[in-house]
């Protein structure tokens, strides 16, 4: 079968990423002297970089709030794929709510649900068919509840972050607790440059 694993997020960081490069001229032509990339926070305030090479050169950067940001809440993705996924209602980590996905947790190689003996037995409903026969049926009135992979299709499982217009590019980092969201939209950013040279 398959696993998920949910994320939480939280305030995110707007981080800007400033690419430049210093020509000079030497011998009647212009040649590139120096290329950098910075990131910087912006949300936090200004953000200030200053190259450590000869040029003694800073840059100053401050921005407003984009106009386009994730939501706080809960998100998730399959293991296999590594999608972000939105657009379902997930248990939040101190929840266990069974008609929210996320309610069976693998902990170390056990599946445990959060007093499970209570909420299953609460959500099971035998129905006898036959008494003499000893047939029953029994439903739960659970949701993202199925018993075979043939049903899998037949669950709402949302949809895929990055198909939302302003979002470019979704990477879920290797510690599976930060989303990087790459905008496809730009935002008003002001940029001070001074150099001691």
């Amino acid at each position: 079968g398959k696993t998920y694993t949910a994320v939480k997020l939280t305030q995110p960081d707007t981080i800007i990423i400033l690419r430049h490069r210093i020509y000079e001229r030497l011998a009647s032509r212009w040649t590139e002297a120096a290329s950098e990339e910075f990131e910087a926070v912006v949300n936090k305030g200004s953000a200030k970089m200053e190259t450590i090479d000869k040029r003694q050169m800073e840059i100053r950067t401050t921005t407003g709030r984009v106009i386009r940001e994730m939501l706080n809440g809960m998100y998730y993705f399959s293991n296999d794929n590594r999608q972000l996924m939105m657009g379902v209602r997930l248990n939040e980590p101190t929840e266990s709510d069974i008609h929210k996905l996320g309610w069976l947790r693998k902990n170390a190689n056990s599946w445990l649900i959060r007093n499970g003996i209570i909420k299953i037995t609460d959500s099971q409903h035998v129905t006898i068919e036959n008494c003499k026969g000893q047939r029953y049926l029994t439903r739960y009135n659970a949701e993202y509840f199925i018993t075979s992979d043939d049903r899998v299709t037949d669950l709402d499982l949302g949809y895929p972050v990055n198909e939302q217009n302003w979002i470019e590019q979704v990477e879920i980092l290797n510690d599976n607790r930060a989303v990087r969201i790459v905008h496809a939209e730009g935002t008003v950013i002001h940029i001070s440059v001074s150099s001691d040279t």
